[in-house]
């Protein structure tokens, strides 16, 4: 399994955007959102939005029937995602500021 893109997002509990290329099942799984609330962090499929009176809510294209192969599969992707991340943002390279001179330290 392997991140095809991310984009990070940063907007409310959304963190992220990204897609997953799942060779073992032949399929690539473009939008699914990556969340965080108060630690807790989780993904969801692609999903539709509609409106319940008067309510947005969201429908995922697609489910595991087993809550528990939902876990296991959550827990190989973010795994997958912390690397993909970790490999893939450059620290910006710190500026010195010279108009101060050598600093007496």
């Amino acid at each position: 399994m392997e991140i095809t893109k991310y984009r990070p997002i940063n907007k409310g509990y959304v963190v992220g955007n990204f897609g997953l290329k799942i060779d073992k099942w032949g399929i690539i799984i473009n939008d699914c959102t990556l969340f965080d609330k108060n630690g807790r962090r989780w993904i969801s499929f692609p999903q539709r939005q509609y409106e319940d009176k008067g309510e947005k809510k969201y429908a995922p294209y697609m489910s595991f029937i087993e809550k528990a192969h939902m876990t296991a599969f959550t827990e190989k992707v973010l795994t997958i995602l912390d690397e993909y991340i970790a490999k893939n943002t450059m620290s910006a390279p710190v500026e010195k500021d010279e108009s101060q001179g050598e600093l007496p330290f």
